[in-house]
Formats: structure tokens, sequence, C-alpha cells
């Protein structure tokens, strides 16, 4: 599920979802962003469910890139050993820069830092 909180952070939510489920999320998620064409702050979930398959980690390099350019800062939480390594050759690769966090309040406490001090407001 893609939603946003009422502090603008964008949620893609993975948990249960299969390869196919997951690339139907980014593309609905990354459709929104481009509609929006707004700097956006992104907090993605997985749980022991999710697979960073080959497909999908093709599907995240090459489709739909231009909406990367207007997520400022993303978090990403429910990541296992093995995917966080991943994430990292996934940000050298890219050139991109998710952080993983161990709780869902430590990332959104990451991406609202930087949101209120991007808004102003510290």
């Amino acid at each position: 599920m893609t939603k946003k909180t009422e502090k603008d952070i964008l949620i893609i939510d993975f948990s249960d979802r299969k390869e196919d489920q997951m690339i139907e999320l980014i593309i609905e998620s990354r459709n929104s962003i481009a509609i929006q064409n707004i700097p956006q702050y992104a907090l993605v979930i997985f749980n022991e469910k999710n697979f960073f398959t080959p497909k999908f980690m093709k599907f995240l390099r090459t489709e739909q890139t231009e909406a990367n350019a207007l997520i400022v800062r993303q978090a990403i939480v429910g990541l296992s050993k093995t995917q966080l390594i991943i994430l990292k050759g996934y940000n050298l690769i890219t050139n991109r820069n998710i952080k993983a966090f161990s709780t869902k309040a430590e990332a959104i406490e990451y991406l609202l830092a930087d949101k209120q001090s991007a808004d102003g407001k510290n």
C-alpha cells in the first residue's frame, strides 16, 4: 500500500507481497510521485516474506528512474542481513543513499528531521 502520513512521508509497504505485486506497487508509487512532481520523503517497509529477486532489482535499476530524482530522502525497514548487503550494492550502483533502520520509528525520525529542516522548521 502506498499512502501519506500527516507529515507527508510517502509510505510504500511491501509486507507479505510477492515479486509481481512489489513491482506493481513500485509503478503505482512512482506514478504518484511523477504526477505530484514535488520532492518526496519515502519510507519503504519490508518483512521476512519479501525477497530481492533479480527481476525486482532489475526493475528498480532500470524502470521509471525519473521519479528517483524527486525522492529527497529514503528510509527502509524490515531487511534481512542479506538484503542489507544487497542494499549497499544497490546504493553504490545507482548512486543512491537509501538508509536502513531497525524500526519504523527510527526511520520516521530520520525522515522527519531532514524534512523539518528542509521546510525551515528547525
